[in-house]
């Protein structure tokens, strides 16, 4: 049966978005995941805006109402797919304590991560326990299994769950699994599994776009008791395109910088641009990483970015090296064109013209591709290098 999907899933999608992080419950078996996963930022609320529209819907009444009646809607299973940090167990557990909330139900519903379902059920195997094992998961209200890449190449756990699975799609019973990517893609999980838990929706999470961005850093600030002025926000929402972990960390980092005598201090643009420029030496190692990264996604060698190839494949990967360059660093063209075999600055500046128009234009393409894929990649190392200065 195909999924439900409402004509609200695609409405409003530039809007900001959220649901409650304030879960009022804990399991048994949270001793599975992370005991701080729910509240491991602080934020009170789970944003999402454009880079994560599918997601809303999930927030929304219209899902709530289709998971409180229950039986074949096609919702069951969720499978809430992406990057570490990009917040797919904090969502999870609020959405599944939001809809208990909704039906008045005290029950604890069940938590555990893949390593521990195997555990568990290897060990109700061996003490002939496995009725009682399946009751427990069949008789609770809601699940949540975490990381179920934890399972591969573990077939009989993966079949014990996939029966779990049929009984969850047959009653609609919430459960929610998550995973780095589709478990489709997943090398080492049954043809079986697999095709039960694509019965539901399944939905990709991202790091926060930036009208989530602005959502998050106002609450940080607050959190932190750190003061940023507009333009200072700006420049923190426009550059690091990374998860809210990052933001975390990067906020921790401006408290203990910038606190003065106990005393909070407002942190403007040029100040943060102190702490968040690079210098000469680290400015060098950034470039090469992204020569590096440019030229292994393009087949190429390092030498092919720097030589006086046309070939249409060196020319589109080197003008995404300087574009990416540009944008994440910042630094003159006349370093640029250094860097990529002593370019001339008006050279390198029609390069990164033309593949910042093809990138602006927004069109889905392979070039854009592999700039939202370095892109990402390299926010995320270069935010690391950041916090460990």
């Amino acid at each position: 049966m195909a999924p439900f999907m409402p004509t609200a899933f695609t409405d409003n999608l530039n809007a900001v978005f959220s649901v409650s992080l304030n879960h009022q419950w804990r399991s048994d078996f949270l001793s599975a995941g992370d005991p701080g996963t729910a509240c491991a930022t602080g934020l009170s609320r789970f944003f999402g805006d454009e880079a994560n529209a599918l997601l809303k819907y999930l927030t929304t009444d219209d899902f709530l109402d289709q998971t409180t009646l229950g039986g074949t809607c096609g919702l069951m299973p969720v499978v809430l797919y992406g990057s570490s940090g990009t917040g797919k167990t904090a969502l999870a557990m609020a959405l599944i304590s939001k809809f208990l909330e909704s039906v008045h139900c005290a029950e604890e519903p069940i938590f555990v991560s893949g390593s521990d379902f195997a555990r568990r059920f290897y060990a109700a195997i061996e003490t002939d326990s496995v009725e009682e094992f399946r009751n427990r998961f069949l008789s609770a209200p809601a699940i949540l299994l975490d990381n179920l890449q934890q399972l591969v190449n573990k077939s009989p756990a993966q079949n014990e769950l996939a029966s779990l699975v049929e009984s969850c799609c047959k009653t609609g019973k919430p459960l929610f699994v998550t995973c780095p990517t589709l478990p489709l893609t997943l090398d080492g999980i049954s043809s079986r599994l697999s095709s039960r838990l694509s019965c539901g929706l399944s939905l990709p999470l991202h790091p926060p776009g930036n009208n989530a961005r602005r959502a998050i850093l106002k609450e940080l600030a607050v959190i932190h008791d750190v003061q940023l002025t507009p333009e200072a926000s700006e420049l923190l929402i426009d550059q690091f395109e990374v998860t809210v972990p990052k933001l975390e960390h990067l906020f921790v980092q401006i408290g203990l910088k910038f606190r003065v005598d106990g005393q909070r201090r407002v942190v403007d643009r040029p100040t943060l641009l102190s702490m968040l420029q690079p210098g000469e030496e680290d400015q060098q190692k950034m470039i090469k990483l992204i020569q590096r990264r440019v030229a292994k996604m393009f087949g190429l060698k390092l030498s092919d970015l720097k030589s006086a190839s046309r070939k249409q494949t060196v020319v589109i990967a080197r003008g995404i090296g300087i574009f990416l360059t540009r944008s994440l660093l910042g630094i003159s063209f006349v370093k640029i064109g250094r860097a990529f075999g002593n370019r001339d600055h008006s050279t390198v500046l029609h390069s990164h013209q033309k593949i910042s128009s093809i990138y602006q234009d927004g069109a889905p393409n392979a070039t854009n591709a592999a700039i939202e894929t370095l892109k990402q990649q390299l926010t995320d190392q270069f935010a690391a290098q950041i916090y460990q200065r």
